[in-house]
């Protein structure tokens, strides 16, 4: 069972399906995404971790993402910051 994924340098609208696919092979009640190599996420990227998470959360289980502070920022452009990342993530 794998919790646990690296996320790949830039998550365009390109790597969507890829994005989508390695997120289906996450099982288990704790889901980590290590973020900190990110360099840029789009609208769509980003939309799809949301909905990630949120289905986690809702089947009870916990949901991180350490992010780097390129991540951090375009997500603060995006308006999802807050709700992907627990408080106090620096930009």
């Amino acid at each position: 069972m794998k919790s646990s994924l690296i996320l790949a340098e830039k998550l365009l609208s390109s790597g969507i399906p890829n994005l989508i696919s390695v997120l289906q092979e996450i099982e288990g009640p704790s889901i980590h995404l290590d973020g900190r190599e990110v360099r840029a996420i789009g609208a769509r990227a980003a939309e799809i971790l949301l909905r990630f998470k949120q289905n986690t959360e809702s089947a009870g289980g916990t949901f991180k993402i350490d992010a780097s502070a390129e991540l951090a920022q375009d997500l603060q452009v995006l308006a999802m910051k807050e709700a992907l990342l627990e408080k106090g993530a620096e930009i």
